[in-house]
């Protein structure tokens, strides 16, 4: 799981030090169905900086960011900014115990603010210097075993393919490994996921409510572990906020990537998710080893691998990732990072991000229907894949 340093600007009480910057791989923008990308607008992820030349109004100063974080790890030295234990706790529990800030693509530094409202102020002004963009939310939740510049890294693809849709990526204490699934850093991993889960409910909670003139709709991303943060927060959000269910929800898509969940728990909470968001995906591999692996140890058929027992819902649909087995490296060999390896993959979840479902044109290329809401990627010979097939 190697990724490029991280390059902060936080928004949190954190004013420690910086590492030195990586270069950072340069992705291909995909346009919107819905929009079309604006041609002056330059890609987050490439290798020579250019400045935006979309106007910007004449009190911002500075062109606003597109990729943003919320974390509960505790703000570290070694690393900077965080490093891998959660915060401490307090008794203002939220204002304290997240921390918030900007990505920078570059820069390495990092530049203290006072409060999630300054996150959220930023992110209006990145809406008002963007008028052409719909007022659009992604979260992304990573999975196990993730340091804070590997989730970082994660969050600067997603960005890339988003069509400048800005991008929160919420990160929560994981212990990076060397080997994947190690049990004593997963056991861990597994126990502040669960502590997680509240944070993320809040910040869910708190994301919808803190732009009342003009509200934002949201799209979430969970990879692997990080979808035992997020379906429970989800599960928790529906419970407190009737009001956003059915003909009212503001969750537009919902991604579930290789999610090391527990399938039965998943399936019974299929009838909240669908009164959450609009369409929700289901990731999946018959050749995920690190989603065996974690079968293996819990004794009971994971979501990630595709078990009999769920093959898609009304507005809930099923993807059989199964053709990408990549290389060369061993993370990628092992079935489980899928869409990050494979620009078919890197599309097919743009497109779901904006809304796009697999039984509609713009999706159903690499796709080949195999139920009434289940898919299996099956790319024409000779599309264009980054994924070295192995």
């Amino acid at each position: 799981m190697s990724a490029s340093a991280a390059q902060i600007r936080s928004f949190s009480s954190d004013t420690s030090g910086s590492e030195s910057a990586s270069p950072v791989p340069s992705f291909t923008l995909l346009p919107s169905p819905q929009t079309s990308a604006p041609a002056s607008a330059t890609p987050v992820a490439s290798e020579t900086p250019t400045a935006l030349t979309i106007p910007t109004p004449s009190n911002l100063g500075v062109v606003p960011h597109q990729l943003y974080y919320v974390t509960d790890r505790e703000p570290s030295n070694n690393p900077p900014p965080f490093g891998n234990q959660p915060s401490e706790e307090c008794i203002d529990l939220f204002e304290c115990i997240e921390h918030y800030g900007s990505i920078e693509p570059r820069e390495n530094a990092t530049t203290p603010a006072a409060s999630f409202q300054e996150l959220t102020s930023e992110i209006d002004l990145y809406f008002l210097a963007h008028p052409e963009l719909p007022r659009e939310l992604v979260i992304y939740i990573h999975g196990c075993c993730s340091d804070f510049t590997t989730a970082t890294s994660d969050a600067r693809i997603i960005g890339s393919v988003m069509t400048h849709l800005p991008v929160i990526l919420y990160s929560f204490p994981a212990r990076p490994s060397s080997v994947l699934l190690m049990r004593s850093d997963y056991t861990s991993d597994e126990t502040e996921s669960a502590w997680s889960t509240v944070h993320l409910a809040y910040l869910l909670d708190s994301l919808l409510t803190s732009f009342p003139a003009q509200p934002v709709q949201l799209d979430i991303m969970a990879h692997s572990l990080g979808n035992r943060v997020l379906l429970p927060a989800l599960q928790q959000f529906a419970g407190e906020h009737s009001d956003l269910v059915g003909n009212a929800r503001r969750i537009n898509t919902i991604l579930f990537m290789a999610p090391d969940v527990d399938q039965a728990t998943f399936v019974e909470s299929t009838a909240v998710l669908q009164s959450l968001a609009n369409s929700i995906d289901v990731y999946r591999s018959a050749i995920d080893v690190v989603v065996k692996t974690s079968q293996v140890i819990h004794e009971h058929p994971r979501l990630g691998l595709t078990n009999p027992g769920f093959d898609g819902r009304d507005r809930l649909y099923a993807l059989d990732a199964s053709t990408f087995v990549c290389g060369p490296s061993p993370e990628l060999l092992s079935g489980h990072f899928y869409w990050k390896a494979s620009t078919i993959v890197e599309k097919d979840i743009s497109l779901a991000l904006q809304g796009v479902t697999p039984d509609q044109q713009d999706r159903a290329a690499a796709l080949h229907r195999v139920g009434l809401y289940a898919w299996k990627f099956a790319p024409p010979r000779g599309m264009r894949d980054s994924c070295i097939h192995v």
